[in-house]
C-alpha cells in the first residue's frame, strides 16, 4: 500500500495496520474462492473496522450499501454496530438502533441484548439494563448464568440498593431465583 493511502486512512482515523489486516484476509478469501465479491462477511468485517476507528458514519454507510446491493444485513451486522456503539461510541445511539430494529421486526440475537445490558450496567443505568433484560425474557431468549455472570447481577442489585430502590431489588432477586441464577 502506497504512502498516500496510508495518509488517507490515518486522516480518516483508521488504524492502518488494522485496515491492512482486514484487507489481507479479504483478498486471501477471494483468492481461495471462499468469498464472492459482495458478501455480508466482507461488509461485516469492514463495518467492524470502521466501528473500531469510531467512524460510525462510514459504518452506517456500509450498512446502507449492503441494502443497495440487495445484501440482507445479518444478525452479526447488527451485533457489530451495537457493540461498536456501546464500546466506542454513544450508548444512546445504540439504544436508538435497537429500538429502530425492533420497530422494523428485525430479529436480534442474545449478543445484541447482552452487550447493551452490560454497557448500561457499566454506565450505572441499571433501570435500562433491567428493562432490556425483561425484553429478552419476553422474546423467549434462553437466559443462562453464563450470559449474566454473578458480577453483573451484583452490579444491578448494588445500583438499585444505592439509589434506595428496594422494590426493584426485590423484583430482580425474584427474577434471578425464578431463572435459576440463585439458590435459596
Amino acid at each position: 500500500m502506497c504512502g498516500c493511502r496510508r495518509q488517507i486512512l490515518e486522516a480518516n482515523f483508521l488504524d492502518f495496520d488494522m485496515y491492512v489486516s482486514y484487507m489481507v484476509v479479504i483478498k486471501a478469501l477471494f483468492k481461495l474462492g471462499k468469498l464472492q465479491e459482495d458478501t455480508q462477511i466482507t461488509y461485516n468485517i469492514l463495518i467492524k473496522c470502521f466501528c473500531r476507528a469510531r467512524d460510525f458514519l462510514k459504518a452506517y454507510q456500509l450498512h446502507n450499501e449492503m441494502l443497495v446491493h440487495n445484501l440482507e444485513p445479518t444478525p452479526v451486522t447488527y451485533n457489530v454496530l451495537i457493540s461498536g456503539l456501546c464500546v466506542y461510541g454513544d450508548l444512546m445511539d445504540a439504544d436508538r438502533l435497537l429500538v429502530s430494529l425492533c420497530d422494523c421486526n428485525i430479529n436480534l440475537t442474545k449478543v445484541a441484548y447482552t452487550t447493551l445490558i452490560k454497557a448500561h450496567c457499566a454506565k450505572g443505568d441499571v433501570h435500562r439494563a433491567v428493562e432490556l433484560f425483561h425484553q429478552m425474557v419476553k422474546k423467549g431468549f434462553e437466559i443462562s448464568i453464563r450470559d449474566y455472570a454473578k458480577e453483573l447481577c451484583e452490579v444491578m442489585l448494588n445500583t438499585f440498593r444505592h439509589v434506595g430502590d428496594l422494590n426493584s431489588v426485590a423484583e430482580l432477586l425474584a427474577e434471578m431465583f425464578k431463572l435459576g441464577f440463585l439458590h435459596e
